[in-house]
């Protein structure tokens, strides 16, 4: 072509074009990868970056404008009058559409490639199957680990609290060992209580994990969490929707929840409170059409409370792991782990139960009517005996421990028949 539009003395041109079509086989060679279609795939890779990076783009947005202009090569070479009546879209919006510099994307991806990491777009290959049957679709994702997002293996999603009791750690520990063990690749959040406990127990099972993070793939959050990270990148992966360097931000969880309800066959909610980020994506496992299972818990256990609830509404109660695997058995059999890795702690598992009070007293109880006390009714009945006759308040006070908290375990101990309650919110032994 470009001989045809040369006249001669240009010789250099076809020299140049010599060099260029030599690299173009030799790469392909030691690569196995078309040249051209590689370049071009990451140019389109770079788009998809610099569209989701723009100041106030949602991937609401991103599904509007892919709805009205068909792809992300049209909406990148769109002008402000093909913008001016798509939904969602804003003046600003538009604005920054306008703006086609792509250095921040550039940034962005060399800080991906900084980090560890690669990015893996809405029309890529590697872009799992079942995100896109979510709404919205994260369009971009930001993926460090060994394993492939598109590998073939059998998600189900395990949150809850970041607050753990002695009951939730027990049950996400045991189930989440059981289920990896069975062949279930583990899904949760990262974050502390059960989302690392149940990634801790896939990995020591010799199963997959998936974490998806509410922030960049380069952070670490919790700091705790650290070396578990480490450990999910090798045996499993850590995703994000979001760029390398973007912080933890509050609205980012709920977000991140969709994805790991997308991701999941089923959701699994081992403890959650009346008011938890898991039941977010309990929820949205249900818009998806998706199988929600939930322990039931002692009902005067605010702690637990949003269990319980989800039941009402209709969440399938299990006691046992052995109830979701044979549901399941013909699909996760052929995942099933060969051997058992090394034990593997949990950092930072909060147990709401257990405060600062809680570890430096030494409970001195020796009664035979308290030795079926647990450690914090113990401690509760250590100060009401100290005290003969103590408050709500004092209680709360003294062990630092959350209101809801006092209440459930004063209730119990009452039914017990340990303690009583008196006028003005009381007790006495």
């Amino acid at each position: 072509e470009y001989q045809t539009r040369f006249s001669s003395g240009n010789e250099h041109v076809f020299e140049i074009l010599d060099n260029v079509a030599e690299y173009a086989n030799s790469y392909h060679e030691k690569t196995g990868k078309n040249f051209m279609s590689h370049h071009l795939m990451n140019d389109n890779m770079l788009k998809w970056v610099w569209l989701t990076t723009l100041k106030g783009m949602t991937p609401e947005k991103t599904y509007s404008l892919l709805d009205k202009l068909g792809s992300i090569e049209e909406i990148y070479q769109a002008d402000y009058d093909d913008f001016s009546d798509i939904d969602l879209i804003n003046q600003s919006d538009i604005k920054e559409l306008c703006n086609k510099n792509t250095s921040v994307a550039q940034q962005v991806i060399s800080r991906t490639e900084e980090c560890g990491g690669y990015i893996v777009t809405y029309d890529s290959k590697q872009y799992p199957q079942s995100l896109k049957n979510i709404f919205p679709p994260p369009y971009v994702l930001y993926v460090k680990g060994s394993l492939e997002l598109t590998e073939d293996m059998f998600c189900i999603g395990i949150v809850g609290t970041r607050e753990l009791n002695d009951y939730g750690d027990t049950v996400t520990r045991k189930m989440s060992f059981e289920l990896a063990r069975a062949g279930f690749c583990v899904v949760s959040g990262l974050a502390r209580g059960v989302d690392a406990v149940a990634a801790s127990s896939a990995i020591r099972a010799g199963g997959k994990t998936i974490a998806v993070l509410g922030c960049g793939i380069d952070r670490d959050y919790p700091k705790k969490n650290r070396e578990l990270r480490k450990l999910i990148e090798e045996y499993g992966v850590v995703v994000s929707e979001y760029p390398p360097g973007t912080k933890p931000l509050s609205s980012n969880f709920p977000q991140r929840n969709r994805i790991i309800a997308g991701l999941s066959e089923c959701v699994l909610v081992t403890q959650a409170p009346k008011k938890s980020g898991a039941l977010i994506t309990a929820d949205y496992a249900n818009s998806y059409s998706k199988i929600v299972y939930c322990v039931p818990a002692n009902i005067f256990d605010l702690d637990s409370e949003g269990n319980n609830n989800l039941i009402k509404n209709g969440a399938v109660c299990v006691t046992h792991s052995n109830e979701i695997i044979e549901i399941y058995k013909s699909e996760i059999e052929k995942f099933k782990p060969k051997e058992l890795r090394r034990e593997i702690g949990v950092p930072d598992t909060v147990k709401k139960g257990v405060s600062r009070f809680i570890e430096k007293i030494k409970v001195s109880i020796n009664d035979e009517k308290y030795k079926n006390l647990n450690e914090t009714e113990k401690v509760l009945m250590e100060l009401i005996l100290e005290n003969e006759k103590i408050s709500v308040d004092e209680l709360i006070r003294k062990t630092e421990l959350p209101p809801a908290k006092i209440g459930a375990t004063l209730a119990m101990m009452e039914m017990k028949g340990t303690v009583k309650k008196l006028p003005g919110n009381f007790y006495i032994a």
